[in-house]
């Protein structure tokens, strides 16, 4: 398995912005969160070098290039069920369910509720990446 430094990193690579989470939490480990994320490979490694336990947090929106479907629980598996025409994307498991990483749509907002179970992470969001 990846480090979690190496973790980052590639997320970097993607040219997805992270930032650092506590350990084992999806809080911020400081500063201003997702707005402090970035690519700078020196900023990630200083990061990770002194906190090598940090969560990965990648910031969403048009920063990253990348919408997020948060899917939750039977009924957010239900309602993925119900919507057509989703493209083929990547999928993770997280521990209530998964995530849907699509191309950046700037007609998502962030928020809870999008429909039952589905969140939406965008502009001013962000997940929690693996591992």
């Amino acid at each position: 398995m990846m480090s979690l430094l190496s973790s980052a990193l590639a997320y970097a690579d993607k040219g997805w912005h992270v930032f650092p989470l506590r350990p084992d939490a999806k809080v911020p480990l400081g500063g201003n969160g997702h707005l402090d994320a970035t690519v700078d490979e020196a900023t990630i490694r200083e990061w990770w070098t002194s906190n090598p336990d940090s969560n990965i947090g990648i910031a969403c929106g048009s920063v990253s290039g990348i919408t997020i479907i948060d899917v939750d629980g039977p009924q957010g598996i239900a309602s993925s069920k119900g919507v057509q025409g989703v493209p083929s994307t990547r999928m993770i498991k997280t521990p209530h369910g998964f995530h849907l990483y699509f191309a950046y749509n700037p007609g998502f907002h962030t928020g809870a509720g999008f429909m039952s179970g589905l969140d939406v992470r965008n502009d001013g969001g962000y997940v929690v990446a693996p591992p």
